[in-house]
């Protein structure tokens, strides 16, 4: 009867050590994301549209990133807008705040603040080019989706100022405020805005996925 007893006694005893150890294990595989420490994403949109929409994320701390932002997009000709090529370019540096804190990198919402500094020239078909450097902060709150496999999806909206040091850009945002508010002619003002040509707030949303590692 006593060998049935030990024998219980060493059963339950080993078991206890297994269920001891299990935790440490499951801990170990489920940390295993948050110790990741950079990502890049890329917009899919962008890259259909032959542009390139890019950012490099540095894991700082387990609620903060440092984003790199990169835009690179070239318009060969916009036959709506009449014009012959658009050039825009431009690359910052901003913090991404994860709301979860169990990693910059992780599943949750965040909210990203960047500065960009940035080039623009558009080549109307009718006339001659209209160039601009530009600074444009921008703030955008999202959500990331996290998989163990090191992907993410993330998708985020918010809005941007655009500054344009150009000496025309004054008087471009005089011009395209005497124009009649219809559809057409707000997205050539959007256009100017976006582009960095125009001085002014506009609206930005973002689909991107990214990699970390």
């Amino acid at each position: 009867m006593k060998k049935y007893v030990y024998s219980i006694i060493a059963a339950l005893c080993m078991s206890s050590t297994s269920f001891a150890t299990a935790p440490d294990y499951i801990s170990t595989v489920y940390d295993a994301g948050a110790n990741r420490s950079m990502a890049v994403s890329l917009s899919p949109l962008q890259l259909m549209m032959m542009s390139l929409d890019a950012k490099v994320l540095f894991k700082l701390s387990d609620d903060l990133a440092l984003t790199i932002p990169v835009v690179l997009q070239f318009v060969p000709e916009n036959n709506i807008f009449k014009t012959k090529d658009i050039l825009f370019t431009s690359a910052g540096a901003g913090v991404r705040y994860h709301f979860s804190g169990d990693g910059a990198l992780q599943s949750g919402f965040f909210l990203e603040g960047s500065l960009a500094l940035g080039y623009s020239q558009i080549t109307a078909q009718q006339s001659a080019s209209h160039t601009s450097l530009f600074l444009r902060p921008t703030a955008t709150l999202g959500y990331s989706w996290a998989f163990d496999s090191g992907f993410a999806l993330n998708i985020a909206v918010g809005g941007y100022y655009n500054h344009s040091f150009s000496p025309e850009a004054h008087a471009r945002s005089n011009a395209l405020t005497l124009i009649p508010d219809s559809t057409a002619l707000s997205a050539i003002r959007d256009l100017g805005v976006r582009q960095g040509l125009v001085s002014g707030f506009a609206p930005t949303a973002e689909v991107s996925l990214s990699f970390a590692w």
